[in-house]
């Protein structure tokens, strides 16, 4: 079993989904997780349902599109968590148009929280984890870009455009870090439809824009184009980031990697 003893990790968009299972996963081998997210309520409980099973678990509030919230988390992870081991940059959101109906205020939305939340907290991290930072002892990034950013789904554009922007961050952020000496790893991962609140409502909008006669008819379709017959469960996303944040993933750097049963090689 990898051990995060000891280590600390910020997880963004933590209060549910992925985030959630995320900050479970690295809690239960060891590590101290603090969650940010901008839903203080959902948060907090979450925060408190995982520190209720005796391990540490902190809530902050967080809006990744804010500067000063990244900075203000970071320090509260060195100053009252103990360090700054890990930053997974899950929060994110997702819309579903047709190129006819595509909304320029929801793309910008949609980008300033999937693209600048994540440039954002590349920043932070690089500046509290290089040898000369307030934490100073190295660490990894994962970020959450998606299957979408691989392949073409016609509905995505924005969501899918944004996620392969994601996947560039990451090899630049491996790249940029090693070239200044860093200490820090960037990968990313790239889910496909998950059981969480945004592939649920992926489901329910594809109908509607006429990409399936219904939900379970959308369901099947994107069953079948998946190798391994089945969606995938939180835990296959969780054990993915726990082994490319380990030191046991220390010579893999800038690497998207699908989650996704064989979809993106499937075409």
């Amino acid at each position: 079993m990898i051990d995060y003893q000891g280590k600390v990790v910020l997880v963004t968009g933590g209060a549910r989904g992925f985030g959630a299972e995320f900050a479970r996963g690295f809690v239960a081998r060891g590590a101290t997780a603090v969650i940010g997210d901008v839903d203080r309520e959902a948060g907090e409980t979450t925060a408190r349902e995982i520190s209720g099973a005796g391990s540490s678990c902190h809530f902050i509030p967080l809006d990744v599109r804010s500067d000063d919230d990244w900075a203000a988390a970071v320090e509260y992870c060195i100053t009252e968590a103990g360090g700054l081991d890990v930053v997974i940059n899950n929060a994110g959101v997702e819309i579903s148009e047709l190129y006819l109906d595509t909304t320029p205020q929801a793309c910008r939305d949609l980008f300033d929280i999937n693209l600048i939340g994540t440039m954002l907290g590349i920043k932070h991290a690089f500046r509290a984890m290089q040898p000369d930072g307030a934490c100073g002892r190295g660490g990894a990034i994962l970020n959450l870009a998606s299957v979408a950013g691989l392949t073409s789904t016609p509905g995505l554009a924005a969501y899918s455009a944004s996620k392969a922007g994601v996947i560039s961050l990451t090899k630049l952020a491996a790249t940029e870090a090693g070239t200044f000496g860093y200490g820090v790893r960037a990968n990313c991962l790239c889910p496909s439809l998950f059981n969480t609140d945004m592939g649920r409502k992926l489901l329910n909008d594809f109908p509607g824009l006429g990409l399936g006669d219904s939900v379970e008819a959308v369901k099947e379709g994107l069953i079948a184009r998946i190798p391994v017959g089945r969606f995938g469960e939180l835990s296959d996303v969780v054990n993915a980031a726990l082994y490319l944040c380990s030191e046991e993933a220390s010579f893999i750097n800038g690497v998207a990697l699908p989650v996704d049963g064989g979809m993106s090689g499937a075409g």
